[in-house]
């Protein structure tokens, strides 16, 4: 009696309404409004390999940062400055940044705080 009550597997099913393919117009200013908040992922970790056997492995990971000084993005400085400098406008450029330009390079430069 035990094994036929135990007997099967339960399928759950999921109904979805007519409100989750066309939601009214105050239903999508509020889930505009709320996506327009949220912030993109600062960083992410991909596991890449395993290394070792049994409890004393561990998951190799490489870190992509998305936003921050580690991501692959260049600041409005540093842009300014490359594009700015050896042409006939680098006088545009702060006279702080020339300096920075040329005693450590662009890099140097974009991280000198005005």
């Amino acid at each position: 009696m035990m094994a036929e009550c135990e007997k099967g597997v339960k399928l759950w099913t999921i109904k979805r309404s007519q409100i989750d393919a066309n939601p009214p117009e105050e239903m999508k200013k509020k889930i505009e409004e709320r996506l327009s908040k949220l912030r993109a992922k600062k960083h992410d970790f991909i596991p890449e390999t395993i290394v070792g056997k049994g409890p004393h492995a561990y998951i190799l990971k490489n870190w992509v940062i998305h936003r921050g000084l580690g991501a692959p993005k260049t600041s409005k400085a540093f842009r300014e400055a490359i594009r700015l400098t050896g042409t006939d406008r680098e006088h545009q450029l702060n006279t702080k940044t020339l300096l920075r330009m040329k005693a450590g390079g662009p890099r140097y430069a974009a991280f000198h705080k005005r």
